[in-house]
């Protein structure tokens, strides 16, 4: 749907920093990259039930889904929260429902699609938990060609925000690694068929400090757009 020649996105921010505060800080900071780049934001709270997720999802163009650490959480157990967030990724994926999951909602992103860890790879040459505020970008990456982000910012680096493990995913037949970091730790990966992506940083904290980051969400709502 869309209003007026804005699509709708359904944002969630299920993945949260175990605080309420901290949820409702991804929320409106989701919210308002939505609107700064052209769509129009549609809250899902952060209730266990599947038909709520599907009429929202049914109401809107893409979703973006974020978080900042933590587990999901949809007002159930850890297990029943996973099992509601599972049930969703699988609906809008069937459904061809453009995805964004942004911060720890990428590594549920990768753990959905069976992405595994390449244990035979070094340790990471520096810290990938930055002391920083979000708002500040840590280290840059670089985006894997003929990706979506390639295509979207070109192939140089890009400034990001980092609040994760240092891990080495290996690509699969569901999903590819489309950005690393410059000692190799993956940083973003898409999916094979439609239009899914993960990024392991948080873009939508970085519109201030790092600008160009709004021309993600705007390429994301241009795929939105041609969705529905």
């Amino acid at each position: 749907m869309t209003t007026g020649k804005k699509p709708m996105l359904m944002v969630s921010a299920g993945l949260y920093s175990s605080e309420l505060s901290a949820e409702e800080e991804v929320l409106s900071a989701c919210s308002r990259a939505v609107w700064k780049a052209g769509g129009v934001p549609l809250l899902l709270p952060p209730v266990n039930d599947e038909r709520l997720l599907v009429a929202t999802l049914e109401r809107a163009n893409g979703w973006l889904l974020s978080g900042a650490g933590g587990a999901y959480k949809g007002g159930g157990g850890p297990q029943e929260d996973e099992r509601l967030l599972h049930f969703g990724l699988q609906h809008a994926m069937k459904r061809g429902i453009p995805i964004l999951a942004c911060g720890r909602a990428c590594e549920f992103l990768a753990s959905f699609w069976g992405l595994s860890v390449d244990g035979q790879r070094p340790e990471a040459v520096f810290e990938h938990q930055q002391p920083l505020s979000k708002s500040q970008p840590f280290h840059p990456v670089i985006f894997q060609k003929e990706s979506w982000l390639a295509a979207c910012l070109g192939s140089g680096q890009l400034m990001v925000n980092s609040m994760h493990r240092p891990e080495y995913w290996l690509a699969n037949e569901h999903a590819g690694i489309a950005a690393k970091a410059l000692d190799g730790t993956t940083e973003a990966i898409e999916g094979r068929k439609g239009k899914v992506i993960g990024l392991r940083w948080n873009p939508e904290f970085l519109l201030e400090s790092v600008p160009c980051q709004v021309l993600l969400f705007r390429n994301f709502i241009s795929l939105a757009r041609q969705y529905r």
